[in-house]
């Protein structure tokens, strides 16, 4: 694929994609060598290729980095007079993930703000639903916050009806968790169906989390699941040492 890949605005869009789908699905090694690829084009297409750097850095759990490119990003857009909203969206959702993961729940949710502004501007739907998931599960897993189950049904059923299977699976999952920490009925089912969905897709990283979240809450846990979630979960360094230590820890 990298081969039929060569400079030029159609192409730089083609390998946005491709690194998306990567991304999802997991395969680091090739994201890698596609952004190696990308990165040699002369010029170098806009922000992209930075901003899929450092979505590689963030599942490696390179923190700083991660954040260090993200800020990067968003200066040259602004430099630039670039006024892709959509773009910013993105980059201000990603580094929420990065405060998320050094332990900054507030200023992770401060971020979703943003992001959640941007995504209103650029008239894009699924970007806001995607931030209003993302918002519950900072705050179903931080101390303090509370994020009503009820809240994401609307995102459920709208993901549904368009067929976003990914989106859907992910709303699933979070209102899985608010599900399971309210006491309300259909936690469980919500976590079998964001595997199911997530594993339909292709999508290993989700499915993994998901397999993860529903192994720590069901009363009966599916065998070999454990296993299958640290398998899947091998991109990402975080969740995959959570796997793993409750894998240990059940032997």
């Amino acid at each position: 694929v990298l081969g039929l890949l060569d400079s030029g605005p159609v192409q730089a869009v083609l390998a946005d994609t491709l690194a998306g789908v990567l991304l999802v699905s997991g395969q680091l090694e090739a994201l890698t060598a596609l952004l190696e690829a990308w990165e040699s084009w002369k010029p170098v297409h806009g922000v992209a290729p930075r901003f899929r750097r450092a979505q590689l850095a963030r599942l490696q759990g390179s923190w700083n980095p991660a954040r260090e490119m993200l800020l990067t990003c968003v200066q040259e857009l602004e430099s630039n007079g670039d006024d892709s909203v959509s773009a910013k969206g993105s980059i201000w959702t990603e580094l929420a993930r990065v405060s998320q993961g050094q332990g900054e729940p507030e200023e992770a949710l401060e971020l979703l703000g943003r992001a959640g502004l941007c995504w209103q501007q650029s008239g894009r739907r699924s970007g806001a639903v995607g931030t209003e998931v993302e918002r519950a599960l900072v705050s179903q897993a931080s101390e303090g916050h509370a994020y009503l189950p009820g809240g994401l049904d609307e995102y459920v059923s709208w993901s549904k009806e368009r067929g976003l299977v990914l989106l859907e699976a992910k709303a699933r999952l979070a209102r899985g968790l608010c599900r399971w920490d309210g006491g309300s009925d259909g936690a469980i089912e919500d976590l079998n169906t964001a595997v199911f969905l997530a594993e339909q897709s292709g999508a290993p990283l989700l499915s993994g989390r998901a397999r993860l979240e529903r192994h720590q809450r069901s009363g009966e846990p599916v065998e070999g699941d454990l296993e299958r979630a640290l398998a899947e979960l091998q991109a990402d360094a975080v969740l995959r040492g959570r796997a793993w230590a409750l894998l240990r820890a059940s032997r």
